[in-house]
């Protein structure tokens, strides 16, 4: 009986698993073939988190020389820098704080960028982000960083 259960559990096991990766490979071809409306589809779904516009009021600060660090901001899941919000948010700091401030793409555009957003890992999205910012010499040294997630 138990061998029967065991034996039971592994072919389920394998059902969903043949099941996933068929469904993996059909969301695959899809991406490939159309990744805006897939990327678009992404942004409009409960697991999008997209960052909203800001406005900081007249009479920004001004930083006093090197007393304020570099804001590098990275973004979460279903967002990209290249999206107004992310966009505004890393442009709108760094004027109210008077510093540099830049968002780090985790990929080439907007559709790679919100993509590799649900598709690397935490490890991926790390490595990326260190090698922009030795890559940039304005946030090379210390810096302050900013992640949006939800």
């Amino acid at each position: 009986m138990q061998l029967n259960m065991q034996l039971l559990i592994l072919t389920l096991f394998i059902a969903v698993a043949c099941s996933l990766a068929e469904e993996a490979d059909v969301l695959f071809a899809r991406i490939q073939s159309d990744e805006e409306s897939f990327v678009n589809e992404l942004k409009s779904s409960e697991f999008a988190a997209l960052s909203p516009e800001l406005s900081f009021e007249a009479g920004a600060r001004s930083a006093k020389s090197g007393q304020i660090k570099p804001m590098v901001f990275m973004h979460g899941m279903g967002d990209s820098c290249f999206n107004r919000g992310m966009a505004n948010i890393a442009k709108e700091s760094g004027e109210y704080m008077g510093v540099y401030s830049v968002c780090i793409p985790t990929g080439d555009g907007r559709i790679k960028d919100t993509l590799n957003g649900f598709i690397l890992s935490m490890d991926a999205s790390v490595d990326e982000m260190a090698a922009a910012v030795k890559a940039d010499y304005k946030v090379s040294g210390e810096y302050r960083h900013v992640h949006r997630h939800t």
